[in-house]
């Protein structure tokens, strides 16, 4: 199965099969999906581990992610790895795979992807040649006679670069200045090259007649920029110098709210990054002319132009104003503005039209800020109560409920986050069977995300999304009391064999000693709580009903002089002998063994969990009819 690049961009007929990584995502390490799991086998044993390994040029990406059976690979996939960011510095094509190495040492690699990481700007990063007019416009200027000839418009021939590429962008301005940061410059459009530009039609570009005439009348520069798909831009190009010789009436520019600009859509997200309207230079503006502009026919403050003016103009939109037609539905908006000096009357300017959506799963935001009061904070069930996770939860995932918001949606979605974690860690998809106040359960919060947040109050929260818009609910503080103390030794039987077997010669019915080593973080009043389970098999499986018993001691410090700690396993009748039970015939497996583990708690209430082992056990003698007792 091939690996998927979720940010790469879309793959165009011209791009030989690579794909092209814009410079944003460059600057960032690049996500890799693996969209299903590899087959896995149920009867795989506990604890096995595949390992995934992702190939960079045939060069190993970091370490192995593994995966430790038994798990769910509706859980797990799709995946997400990880390229980081210092293998993106290199230009040029480079091979994407992956590996999977199973428990049992087969591994198999996917087919490779290429992936383009382009650096170079259009004509090589070099400036492009000046854009091409005809001889009439070079040789007498822009006339409105030659603009009515051509329906309003100064047609303009892009020189031909060497490496066009289909997706190539082509800005082209005017203004008094060459400098792009002059705020007499105006844009004058932009065309996206297509497959019939990359064939060999000519790259041409049209200055509408109202940017012109915004523009001003006299001498005015041309050029244009070269952007590429992945971002990179060349230098401006060489400006070209026309005459404007326009006679009509002044021309306010339209409007332009940049955050709507692209999409043609305000969203929330834009509302809490700012919504502005911005007025492009006016050429012939005045100090104290006045500029009133309107949303949906509602009037934002208005603006005096100053002496030394930098433009454009900025017009904050509050959230009064744009919030003002509600959050039921779509609302499609209109901007505009007006301007006016003195007494004279206003010029209305060309207004600018896109769409407005603020809906939202759950109730209707309060404010720009994206935490919703009036949302439900979850509620996390321990074992011990609410909200409150303790060692009785160890090593289980988390349950997570919360009261379903009003007037719920099919497919609405509700993502958790646990701690001060970014990533989501479960989610909820809401049902068309599910109703406000319903009590509703995310997916399973793994516990390794638990543990690695760590003990303490940690905060727990929700966003909603409509595949539009999202909000956030308030958070709730869980307390986590669950300190683990790591890398506590195994135990060890000191009366078993070389090979580890506890048998006759051993005298189990004496007692068995088991030992635990010593701790250099032990310390008298500590406990340890030694865990005895009979198995039927000699590998420390199929434990056996009725044959398990707990060893509790309280450390002393005598028992801390030495290198480990002594517990002796006893009785014997009720431990051990159900291997084979005295007055029974043999069975026909009467080896078994007994797993062993056990619990370190420290006075100061942290707590170590060791590793689980296993001793094997054998009753039997050669030729016996009964096992040995000691009798």
């Amino acid at each position: 199965m091939l690996p998927q690049v979720p940010d790469a961009l879309e793959l165009l007929a011209d791009d030989g099969g690579a794909y092209l990584i814009d410079r944003v995502t460059q600057d960032a390490p690049l996500r890799v999906l693996i969209s299903a799991s590899w087959p896995v086998d149920a009867d795989d044993p506990p604890g096995t581990q595949s390992m995934l390994q992702l190939y960079w040029d045939n060069a190993t990406v970091g370490v192995p992610y593994v995966f430790t059976w038994p798990f769910d690979p509706d859980q797990v996939f799709p995946f997400t790895a990880f390229v980081p960011r210092e293998f993106m510095t290199a230009p040029g094509i480079h091979r994407l795979k992956y590996e999977v190495m199973l428990w049992s040492e087969n591994e198999a690699f996917s087919d490779e992807i290429l992936i383009n990481i382009d650096r170079e700007a259009p004509n090589h990063s070099n400036r492009g040649e000046r854009l091409g007019f005809d001889d009439q416009v070079i040789e007498q200027g822009v006339t409105d006679a030659y603009l009515e000839l051509n329906r309003g418009r100064l047609p303009a021939i892009v020189p031909r670069w060497s490496d066009i590429r289909e997706g190539d962008l082509v800005e082209y301005f005017v203004g008094v200045s060459a400098d792009p940061s002059h705020p007499s410059v105006l844009r004058g459009g932009s065309l996206r090259v297509g497959p019939e530009h990359v064939a060999g039609a000519a790259v041409e570009v049209f200055y509408p007649q109202e940017v012109l005439a915004a523009s001003g009348n006299g001498y005015r520069y041309v050029f244009y920029f070269l952007t590429d798909r992945a971002g990179n831009q060349n230098p401006r190009s060489r400006a070209e110098y026309l005459n404007l010789q326009l006679r009509g009436p002044i021309v306010l520019p339209a409007p332009v709210v940049p955050l709507a600009e692209f999409d043609r859509l305000i969203d929330l997200e834009d509302v809490r990054r700012g919504v502005e309207v911005h007025i492009p230079f006016i050429a012939e503006a005045l100090a104290g002319d006045r500029i009133q502009a309107y949303w949906n026919n509602r009037p934002l403050a208005p603006f005096f132009v100053a002496a030394n003016q930098a433009w454009p103009l900025r017009l904050p939109v509050s959230w009064e104003v744009v919030s003002a037609d509600g959050f039921a539905s779509v609302v499609p908006c209109v901007v505009r503005y007006e301007g006016s000096r003195g007494t004279q009357p206003p010029l209305d300017a060309p207004s600018v039209a896109f769409l407005v959506d603020l809906t939202v799963a759950g109730p209707d935001p309060v404010g720009p800020d994206p935490i919703n009061p009036w949302l439900k904070p979850v509620v996390v069930k321990g074992l011990t109560g609410d909200n409150v996770l303790t060692l009785d939860d160890y090593e289980r995932d988390a349950e997570v409920r919360v009261l379903l918001f009003d007037q719920p949606q099919a497919g609405d979605l509700l993502q958790l986050h646990w701690g001060n974690d970014t990533q989501v860690v479960a989610t909820y998809r809401v049902k068309a069977q599910d109703r406000a106040g319903d009590w509703v359960t995310f997916s399973p919060v793994p516990w390794a995300v638990i543990e690695t947040t760590g003990s303490g109050n940690v905060p727990v929260h929700y966003w909603t999304f409509n595949d539009v818009n999202r909000q956030r609910s308030p958070e709730t503080r869980v307390r986590v009391q669950i300190p683990v103390l790591t890398e506590l030794g195994p135990v060890t039987f000191p009366d078993a064999t070389l090979f580890g077997w506890i048998n006759c010669n051993s005298r189990p019915w004496d007692g068995i000693r088991v030992h635990v080593p010593v701790d250099v973080r032990m310390s008298p009043g500590d406990q340890v709580s030694l865990t005895w389970q009979l198995c039927r098999q000699t590998n420390g499986e199929v434990p056996m009903p009725g044959a398990l018993k707990t060893f509790i001691k309280t450390l002393n410090a005598q028992d801390l002089r030495g290198e480990s700690i002594e517990i002796r396993v006893e009785p014997f009748d009720t431990l051990v002998l159900p291997l084979w039970p005295v007055g029974q015939p043999r069975p026909n497996n009467p080896d078994g063994s007994a797993q062993v583990g056990y619990t370190l708690q420290l006075v100061d209430g942290r707590l170590g969990i060791a590793p689980q082992t296993y001793v094997s056990i054998s009753l039997t003698r050669p030729g016996a009819s009964k096992p040995c007792t000691g009798l």
